[in-house]
């Protein structure tokens, strides 16, 4: 197929090599072997391994010399990838249809790019699709620029073994005052959110954990059936309505002060034991009720309402104070 109004005969060719991570493991180039029946009518229809050479015999009939030599026959043309919006070089895989480009005047120099018509026949592949994320320039003096991660937002797909991931990237070569990655590896179980100063997200489904922390230290874990949450300074919990707080076996609080600000507090528990070295209760009323109630030690009750009473309404109640025993 000729396209005269660009210059470009446009053919479609079957490649014979393989390219899976941006490159041939022959060549270590972008540059791959087609089998192109336009070009080789006599061909099989299929790309021709190792074929052997023909023999050729040039005359000089001025200076009566000859010259004999020998040329590869071989239906395989060497194509060069013509480039794309892709960071890496597409996979091709042998048997694989793709175009072949050839620009009148270049009769030696052909091109490939991908069909996308036998994707069934590949195996593993590494693409990455990017945006370039060049910022404004008055006076740019060099037009080109290198394609790189510091200056694209990709996506980037790779499933070769060993380096399985799927990424989502931008960066901040623009004003951007944060950069974003974020990133599937299967092969490690993992999952996690992250960005250019430090705070991260994970979760390894291998061990059965999520960990979120920032730089400033903060820190929560779901492991397995333990859950941690660490700040440096302050943990707040709010709600409009009710907090309810349930353990099956214990509640433990340790702190230099304890502070309860409630309008209303209502203590239900079966054996109630409270231990410290110094403790004080304020309220401008206060009435405690038990079955049986023990006060032991130097006890001050000052105020201007002060009543303890047993489920009776009178005993049995102890109150000691000092030596005393009311």
């Amino acid at each position: 197929m000729d396209d005269k109004r660009l210059g470009w005969r446009i053919m479609i060719g079957v490649s014979a090599s393989t390219i899976t991570n941006g490159m041939t493991s022959d060549t270590g180039t972008s540059d791959i072997e087609v089998f192109v029946p336009e070009l080789a009518p006599n061909g099989q229809g299929k790309p021709v391994e190792n074929p052997d050479p023909v023999e050729f015999e040039l005359e000089n009939p001025l200076e009566k010399t000859s010259y004999k030599g020998k040329v590869p026959k071989a239906d395989l043309i060497k194509c060069q990838y013509m480039g794309g919006n892709n960071v890496y070089v597409p996979c091709v895989y042998p048997g694989e249809q793709v175009w072949v480009l050839q620009y009148e005047g270049g009769q030696n120099s052909f091109y490939w790019l991908p069909i996308g018509r036998d994707e069934g026949i590949r195996l593993r592949e590494h693409l990455r699709w990017f945006a370039m994320n060049q910022p404004d320039a008055v006076e740019d003096t060099n037009k080109f620029h290198t394609v790189s991660e510091g200056n694209t937002y990709y996506v980037d797909i790779n499933t070769n073994k060993g380096e399985k991931v799927i990424r989502l990237h931008t960066c901040i070569n623009d004003g951007e005052p944060h950069s974003y990655d974020l990133e599937f590896i299967p092969e490690q179980s993992l999952f996690r959110v992250y960005d250019n100063v430090g705070n991260i997200l994970s979760l390894d489904s291998a061990n059965t954990v999520w960990r979120m922390f920032n730089i400033s230290g903060s820190f929560v874990e779901l492991n397995k059936t333990d859950i941690t949450i660490f700040a440096p300074n302050n943990i707040t919990i709010q709600a409009g309505n009710n907090i309810l707080v349930q353990a099956g076996s214990k509640i433990t609080e340790t702190a230099p002060q304890y502070l309860n600000n409630s309008v209303q507090q209502t203590q239900q528990s079966t054996t109630w034991n409270v231990s410290t070295s110094t403790g004080a209760i304020s309220a401008s009323s206060m009435s405690i009720t038990a079955g049986t109630l023990n006060l032991t030690g130097a006890i001050t009750c000052s105020g201007s309402n002060f009543t303890v009473a047993s489920a009776s309404g009178v005993v049995p109640v102890i109150i000691v104070f000092g030596s005393n025993v009311w």
